[in-house]
C-alpha cells in the first residue's frame, strides 16, 4: 500500500487482493488489465463488537452536549423524561449521563423536552470481574465466548469517543437470553448531560 502512495499503520490487515480477470471458455484466463485490483475483507467490519479509532495527538473531537435535568414519567420504570428537547438541540439518539454513569439513549423528542430509554445500551458492553478480569460481550448469551459467562457482582460499562467509558451497572445474575443486569439508579436532584455527534 504505501508503494500506492498510502499511508497506514504498519501491521494492518486490510483483506485479500481478490481475483482481478475471468475465466474463458476452454479454460483460458483473460487478463482484465486496466481495472482496479478488486480488495475482499477478512472480516465484516461491522460485526465486530470493538472498534479502534486513531487520531492525531492533541486533536479535538467536537460533540454536542446539553444540560437538562431528569423527572419521571408516565411511560414506566424503563423510561425518563428530560426538560431539554429539539429547541436546545436534543437529538433522538443522544447518550444521556451523569457524572459517568450511563442513563439512557433519547429516543422520542419534543421541542421543549425528550423521552429517554433506561435500558441497557445494544452492543457490546466491557464485562469486569472483582480479580480485573475484562470481556467484551453482548448481553445477550449468543454473543459470549465458548466457556465463559458473566458472575453475579461483574461491573457492566459502556462508551463512546464523546462520552468516553461509563457505568452501566453490575450483573444481578443471568437467565436463559443472557444477562440481568441491575443499573445503576442516577441522581434525580443533579443534573445530566445529553451528548450527541
Amino acid at each position: 500500500m504505501s508503494a500506492l502512495g498510502d499511508r497506514l499503520p504498519a501491521g494492518l490487515c486490510l483483506g485479500a487482493v481478490g481475483e482481478r480477470g475471468s475465466e474463458l471458455p476452454g479454460g483460458g484466463w483473460a487478463d482484465a488489465g486496466g481495472t482496479e485490483t478488486p480488495l475482499v475483507p477478512l472480516l465484516d467490519p461491522y460485526g465486530q463488537t470493538l472498534a479502534s479509532l486513531e487520531v492525531t495527538p492533541g486533536a479535538s473531537l467536537s460533540a454536542r452536549a446539553v444540560d437538562a435535568r431528569l423527572s419521571g414519567t408516565t411511560s414506566g420504570a424503563r423510561r425518563l423524561r428530560l426538560d431539554a428537547g429539539s429547541r436546545r438541540g436534543v437529538q433522538r439518539g443522544d447518550w444521556v449521563v451523569q457524572d459517568g454513569l450511563f442513563v439512557g439513549i433519547v429516543d422520542v423528542v419534543a421541542p421543549f423536552s425528550a423521552l429517554l430509554s433506561v435500558e441497557v445500551p445494544p452492543g457490546a458492553l466491557l464485562v469486569m470481574s472483582p480479580a480485573g478480569e475484562v470481556i467484551a460481550a453482548d448481553a445477550a448469551r449468543e454473543s459470549w465466548a465458548p466457556g465463559w459467562e458473566p458472575a453475579r457482582g461483574d461491573l457492566l460499562a459502556t462508551g463512546s469517543v464523546f462520552t468516553g467509558g461509563l457505568v452501566v451497572g453490575r450483573v444481578s445474575g443471568l437467565d436463559g437470553d443472557g444477562i440481568v443486569p441491575q443499573r445503576l439508579h442516577p441522581d434525580p436532584r443533579r443534573g445530566v448531560q445529553v451528548i450527541g455527534p
